[in-house]
C-alpha cells in the first residue's frame, strides 16, 4: 500500500543555520567552452532512444546563455568516435589555465573488460560487439588520456555522463517500459576487437585528473531512465545541469555557481525528476592550496534586473501549459474521465505517466512504481489532481528550489517506521508546509498556529519527525514553500481542501501564487508499502 499522513507529529525541532560563506570574486573572468554529445540513432533500432539528443541540445544551449566562448554539439552519426575526439582536441587547444570546458555525454552506458582492466564506457551509434564497429566505443581509461593533458595544464573540466550502467533502479519494478540508457549489445568479441588502448603509463579513471568534476546519473552498478520534461523526452541528470547553470543553483544570488551549489542542486532535482528512483553520483576535485573556491560558471550581466529575473523566473515555470497527465486506464474508463483538462486517456503503457487498474484499484507512476491502492472511479480524479499539481511544484521546484528532503533516507518505509524531514535554509521569512497523499487528499502541516505564522524562517534549518500509519500506502509528497509573506489566501484553499477531502482546483490554487509571488519551492517524496 502507501504512506498514508496525517502523519503523527513527535519530537518538533527547529535549529538555526549559519548564514552561508560568500566566495569573493576572483579578478580573471574564466572562459566557458561545452562539447555537448547525445546519441538516439543506434546500429539496427532495439537499442535506440529518445531524450539524447535533446539533452545534448538542452545543454549547449544553457552553456551558450551562460556566455560560452564556443560550444560544440554533436549528435547521432556525426558523434563518432573520431569526430568526438577532434572537436574535444580543438576546444583543449583553445582553453588556457583555468577556463572551463564542459564535455556532456547521453546515449548509452555500461560497463566492459578490455585487457585487464573493467572500464565503465560510452557507445556510440555505430557500436557493434563484432568488427569495426568494436571501435565506436569510449572507455574511461581513454576518455582519462584524453583529458590528462588539459588537467595538467590546469585546465577545469566538468564530464557529465547521462547514463546507466546496469538497468535498474531504486524500489519496485516500474509501471510500463521503461528506457534504459544501457544498452544490450551482446558480448563483444575479443578476437575482433578493433579499438586501440592507451599504450605507456596514465591514468586509468577520469576520476584520478585533479581538475575533473564529474557527473554521473547513476553510481556504477545503478541505472537511468529517460523521463518526460516539458513534453520531450530527457535524462534528468541533464535537464537539472542545464536548470543548474542558467542560474538556478545560485544559492546565494552572487551571479556565480561553485561546485557546492552545484552539487546539490542536481542531486535534488534529480531525486524530485526520478520520483527518488535515481541517484547521481557527484565527484568533486579539491585543491588544498586554494583558500576560496573558484566558480564554475559565472552568469552574464543583466542589465541590473537580476532580482526582478530571478523573482520572476518560477513566475513563468508556473505559466508555461504543461502537458496533461497521460493516464492508461487497464479496463472501462468511468464515465467523464476522458473530459478532464488534466488528464489525457492513452492506450500504450509506454507513454503513461499512471497506470490505473479500477479492477484492483492500484495506480501506478512509470517511474514511482505503486503510488496508490484502492482507487476506485469516485477516487481516481483526486489522484490526477494531484500528480497536475506535482507537475507545477515540479517545474518551480526547478527554478528557484528549496532543499527540502528526506533525512532518513531514500527508502520503502513500514507502519511504524520514522520518517525525518529536513529544510535547510529557507530563503524567504515565510513558510508554509503541506503533504500530497497518495490518494490525492491535502495535508496542511505548517503553518499550524500563529506563533509559527509570525516566524522568521529564513536561513534556518527546519526539521520534523512523523510516524509511518494509516491504513493506505504509497506516495507522499511533503511540499514546503517560501514565500516573503504568508500566502494567507493559499491557506485558506489548503485547509478546506483539507477539511473536506476535495482537492478540485489545487494546480489552479498553486499555480496562481507560485505566478504573483517571490517563492521557492520543495518537495520531499515518502514512498511506503504495508507490512
Amino acid at each position: 500500500m502507501s504512506l498514508r499522513l496525517p502523519l503523527q507529529r513527535i519530537f518538533p525541532a527547529l535549529v538555526l543555520a549559519a548564514a552561508a560563506m560568500l566566495i569573493s570574486p576572483v579578478a580573471a573572468r574564466a572562459d566557458l567552452f561545452g562539447l555537448t554529445i547525445g546519441i538516439d540513432d543506434y546500429t539496427g533500432s532495439a537499442n535506440d532512444l529518445s531524450g539524447a539528443v535533446n539533452d545534448a541540445v538542452v545543454i549547449a544551449e544553457a552553456l551558450r546563455n551562460a556566455g560560452a566562448a564556443q560550444v560544440v554539439t554533436l549528435v547521432n552519426d556525426q558523434a563518432n568516435k573520431d569526430a568526438i575526439e577532434r572537436a574535444l582536441s580543438a576546444l583543449l587547444d583553445i582553453a588556457k589555465a583555468d577556463d572551463i570546458v564542459v564535455i556532456s555525454y547521453s546515449g548509452h552506458g555500461g560497463r566492459g573488460k578490455t585487457g585487464a582492466i573493467r572500464d565503465l564506457v560510452f557507445y556510440l551509434g555505430g557500436y557493434t560487439p563484432r568488427g569495426p564497429g568494436t571501435r565506436e566505443r569510449i572507455l574511461d581509461r581513454e576518455l582519462a588520456r584524453w583529458l590528462s593533458t588539459a588537467a595538467e595544464a590546469s585546465i577545469r573540466l566538468i564530464l557529465i555522463a547521462d547514463t546507466g550502467y546496469a538497468a535498474r533502479l531504486d524500489r519496485e519494478a516500474d509501471a510500463g517500459r521503461l528506457r534504459f540508457r544501457t544498452a544490450q549489445f551482446g558480448a563483444l568479441d575479443p578476437a575482433e576487437d578493433q579499438l586501440q588502448l592507451p599504450e605507456g603509463e596514465g591514468p586509468t579513471s577520469v576520476n584520478a585528473l585533479s581538475t575533473v568534476m564529474r557527473l554521473q546519473a547513476a553510481a556504477a552498478d545503478a541505472g537511468m531512465a529517460e523521463i518526460m520534461v516539458g513534453g520531450k523526452w530527457h535524462g534528468a541528470l541533464s535537464v537539472a545541469f542545464s536548470r543548474a547553470i542558467a542560474g538556478n543553483a545560485d544559492s546565494n544570488g552572487n551571479r556565480e555557481i561553485t561546485a557546492t551549489e552545484l552539487a546539490p542542486y542536481v542531486a535534488r532535482a534529480v531525486a524530485f525528476l526520478t520520483e527518488y528512483r535515481q541517484r547521481p553520483v557527484v565527484f568533486v576535485p579539491r585543491n588544498p592550496d586554494e583558500d576560496e573556491e573558484e566558480p564554475l560558471v559565472r552568469l552574464p550581466e543583466d542589465d541590473g534586473k537580476t532580482e526582478e529575473a530571478s523573482t520572476g523566473e518560477a513566475a513563468a515555470e508556473a505559466e508555461t501549459p504543461l502537458p496533461p497527465i497521460a493516464l492508461l486506464v487497464d479496463g472501462d474508463p468511468p464515465p467523464g474521465l476522458g473530459e478532464r483538462a488534466d488528464a489525457a486517456i492513452v492506450t500504450d503503457a509506454e507513454e503513461a505517466d499512471l497506470i490505473w487498474s479500477p479492477q484492483t484499484g492500484s495506480v501506478r507512476h512509470r517511474l514511482g512504481g505503486m503510488i496508490a491502492e484502492g482507487i476506485d472511479g469516485d477516487a481516481i480524479g483526486a489522484v490526477i489532481g494531484k500528480w497536475a499539481a506535482l507537475d507545477i511544484l515540479k517545474s518551480a521546484a526547478l527554478a528557484n528550489p528549496l532543499d527540502l528532503y528526506a533525512a532518513s533516507g531514500n527508502r520503502t518505509y513500514k507502519p511504524g517506521n520514522i520518517a525525518q524531514i529536513r529544510l535547510l535554509g529557507a530563503k524567504q521569512p515565510a513558510l508554509t508546509l503541506f503533504n500530497l497523499a497518495p490518494d490525492g487528499r491535502v495535508e496542511f502541516l505548517v503553518p499550524a498556529n500563529a506563533a509559527e505564522a509570525g516566524y522568521d524562517w529564513t536561513g534556518g534549518v527546519f526539521s520534523e519527525r512523523y510516524r509511518i500509519g494509516g491504513t493506505a500506502f504509497g506516495a507522499d509528497h511533503l511540499i514546503a514553500i517560501a514565500s516573503p509573506a504568508p500566502l494567507t489566501e493559499l491557506h485558506k484553499t489548503l485547509k478546506l481542501m483539507a477539511s473536506t477531502g476535495d482537492n478540485s482546483g489545487l494546480a489552479a490554487a498553486l499555480a496562481a501564487e507560485i505566478g504573483k509571488a517571490d517563492i521557492a519551492v520543495g518537495i520531499a517524496g515518502i514512498y511506503s508499502v504495508a507490512e
